[in-house]
């Protein structure tokens, strides 16, 4: 070790013992330089520290405890200390996830290139998420500069690289109390007396929310240890990963005097706590008193609706910062929808947090980065003008319109906030790495509509699509053969009408469009869109892809936009039938969006009383209004295109749920004397003519389930293609 190192080596074991001696919020070590020597420094400041629990998250160091592409299953845990290897990739979402699990006075430590050099490192996240046709050699992330931006002047970060350390001591303010009572706060303990009161109730539901580290586990844990203590009851524990109900078992199990450790089950004299998954917990659902929900802003909100009826008392537990998953979904879709259908709702927060103390500078340090800020907290508003700095802004009436490069977005702190907290607040799905997404990805850009003021009022995220990098693998990806990373309207279309030349189009998808709330219902989302299409050029269609409601459908219809394609299975995170809809930047491509809208409709009225009959028939009505009745019963796709659908099918390219329109109307065209003449009709006939469910069909024609109805589907298809002799070659 040289005389540098070892000074260093000196100064970082005075902090650590400075911290240790001191009362002190928890903070973040950044060690920057290069790869082997970060390495080498860790592992000398673990072995000096040595703390109880850590928590390393990377991929190819022989300490990697979890990829951190698998964050989520240790989300609700607590470490004395967790390591973030940037080497192995930088996902937002993860590094704002486990900063919530860093105990009281502890230290998050990243490892990173040095800050001059690693806006340019070849981060091996971004070239497996970049998408397809982009260089990813020599790029610049703008995130990353950001990020470097608050390491460099947040006053509490400490900074060790080879030649020099800087390490600030977060102390404690006079003001606030020395220590806390990890066990429980005094607001957890009203809280819990409130919701045992609330749980004499014979039916009852409850949301307890927080931002991460109030202790809402624990919280859980206490009340259903109180409940067991108290008299007989039945209680099910329901999360995504049981890793994350950890707080609960060990805190019921402190309160009935049981030994700790037991992670699923838990008794106490006619008692009993135990855990299922939420989707063993609807196949089956056991016989409960009280289901108690942990994380669920990170279970799909139709799964959360399904729960409701089957149990009289819930309460759902959840952190709804959005990097769960579903996220805001349950903020802004799931409690609207709870206290509008169940009168016995109670809506309860924590404010105190248990695992650090208040103003924490290792959480504010990441609500910054994240442009995020506490759930808890007021927003304040935004009163100063945000426009006048930037170039290329054209003027529309009282309101000017904007598209925003990265550049300008770091370089005004503010203003990168305002519009992603827009975002943020209009959309369920709104994450970190969305942050991440739009800095750092090229095909995406941002378009925003400024007040007089010069204050954002609508913004809008869009991506590039399509075009010519896709036309030497259209034929691949229109036969289902290849698929490559983003395109999705492109991609999409082409494989659903088997049209290689609908991914040869150009396309702009407006992937996220929001208004601020005081703004909305004005028309502000309109006029935006309008900008959007006025100002885009090299472009073939607008497009847009959501989870189908009438008002989002209204909204969409009235700019313009056609549905070109209906999902056939609702979407996991939102409970809704996705669509797809064009808006054509032309006169000649109007043409492409009408046969597609024909189509689309024609199989949406072949499913409406099958696979749609769940479909909500006001979306039903207003999609049909838009297309001729009669254009929707007889619009269909040319006879080579139906071969090729079958031909397709029976080489096993495509899944028969999403062809049975296709199968259908080529079955229509065989002759009626083949079709008299061979049993392999009557079976398919039933598949798609009288549209028999697959319980009817297995119970008919002996078969063991969906994998045995699609096997017969194909070899009678098979057989009847041979018949009429299409060519299958």
């Amino acid at each position: 070790m040289n005389v540098v190192n070892m000074v260093l080596a000196a100064e970082i074991k005075r902090w650590v013992e400075q911290r240790r001696n001191t009362i002190c919020h928890r903070q973040l070590l950044v060690i920057s330089g290069e790869q082997p020597w970060v390495y080498e420094s860790v592992r000398s400041l673990l072995a000096y520290k040595q703390p109880d629990t850590l928590l390393w998250l990377g991929e190819d160091t022989p300490e990697s405890q979890v990829d951190n592409r698998r964050y989520k299953q240790i989300m609700g845990q607590e470490f004395d200390c967790v390591v973030y290897d940037a080497f192995s990739g930088l996902r937002a979402n993860a590094l704002f996830a486990v900063s919530g699990c860093v105990t009281q006075q502890n230290l998050m430590i990243m490892l990173c290139p040095p800050l001059s050099e690693w806006p340019k490192y070849a981060d091996p996240e971004y070239i497996n998420t970049t998408t397809y046709g982009y260089n990813t050699k020599n790029r610049h992330s703008y995130f990353v500069s950001w990020l470097c931006s608050h390491i460099q002047t947040d006053p509490h970060i400490a900074l060790w690289q080879a030649q020099k350390f800087k390490g600030p001591v977060a102390e404690l303010n006079a003001q606030q109390p020395s220590s806390i009572n990890h066990l429980i706060t005094e607001q957890q303990t009203h809280l819990v007396e409130s919701i045992l009161s609330i749980t004499a109730q014979p039916e009852m539901k409850m949301v307890l929310s927080a931002d991460r580290g109030r202790g809402k586990s624990s919280t859980l844990g206490i009340v259903a240890g109180s409940l067991m203590l108290k008299s007989p009851i039945n209680i099910v524990v329901c999360a995504v990963n049981i890793s994350m109900c950890d707080q609960i078992f060990k805190h019921a199990a402190r309160l009935c005097a049981l030994p700790e450790g037991v992670k699923n089950s838990i008794s106490y004299q006619q008692s009993t706590m135990r855990f299922l998954p939420f989707d063993k917990l609807l196949e089956q659902p056991p016989a409960a008193d009280l289901i108690l929900v942990d994380e669920a802003a990170a279970i799909p909100n139709k799964v959360l609706e399904d729960l409701l009826n089957l149990y009289p008392k819930i309460i759902f537990s959840t952190t709804i910062q959005g990097y769960e998953g579903s996220g805001r979904g349950f903020e802004l879709r799931f409690k609207p929808y709870l206290v509008q259908h169940y009168k016995h709702t109670h809506l309860l927060s924590l404010t105190q947090p248990i695992r650090w103390f208040n103003n924490d500078s290792l959480e504010q340090f990441w609500f910054k980065v994240m442009a995020t800020q506490s759930l808890m907290q007021p927003k304040a508003p935004v009163e100063e003008p945000l426009i006048g700095s930037l170039p290329n802004r054209i003027t529309h009436g009282t309101y000017h319109y904007s598209q925003l490069s990265p550049t300008e977005l770091i370089k005004q702190p503010l203003l990168l906030e305002c519009v992603f907290q827009l975002l943020v607040e209009a959309h369920y799905q709104t994450r970190p790495d969305d942050l991440k997404r739009m800095l750092d990805s090229p095909d995406q850009k941002l378009h925003v509509l400024f007040d007089s003021k010069g204050i954002p009022v609508a913004v809008a995220l869009t991506n590039d699509e399509g075009g010519p990098v896709l036309d030497p693998l259209k034929v691949g990806i229109a036969e289902g053969q290849r698929r490559v990373a983003g395109h999705l309207t492109a991609q999409r279309l082409a494989f659903e009408y088997c049209a290689p030349h609908l991914a040869g189009f150009r396309y702009l998808r407006v992937v996220r469009i929001a208004v601020a709330n005081h703004a909305r219902l004005t028309g502000l989302g309109s006029t935006l869109v309008d900008k959007i299409c006025q100002h885009t050029v090299d472009t073939d269609f607008i497009a847009t892809s959501y989870g189908l409601t009438p008002e989002l459908f209204d909204f969409w219809s009235k700019n313009d936009f056609h549905m070109v394609r209906l999902g056939l299975k609702k979407d996991a995170a939102s409970g809704q039938y996705s669509g797809l809809m064009l808006r054509s930047l032309s006169l000649v491509n109007q043409v492409i969006i009408d046969n597609l809208s024909n189509l689309s409709a024609a199989q949406l009225a072949y499913q409406q009383n099958h696979r749609l009959e769940n479909f909500e028939p006001v979306i039903m009505t207003k999609i049909f209004s838009k297309i001729d009745s009669t254009t929707r019963t007889t619009a269909k796709p040319d006879t080579s295109t139906l071969d090729k659908m079958v031909k397709d099918f029976i080489a096993h390219k495509r899944p028969l749920h999403s062809l049975e329109w296709y199968l259908y109307l080529w079955l229509l065209c065989v002759p009626e004397d083949i079709s008299l003449q061979h049993k392999e009709c009557q079976f398919v006939k039933d598949l798609l003519v009288e549209k028999l469910p697959y319980e009817a069909l297995q119970q008919t024609y002996k078969l063991t389930g969906k994998k045995q109805i699609e096997a017969k589907a194909r070899e009678a298809f098979s057989r009847l293609a041979a018949i009429v002799r299409i060519n299958l070659a």
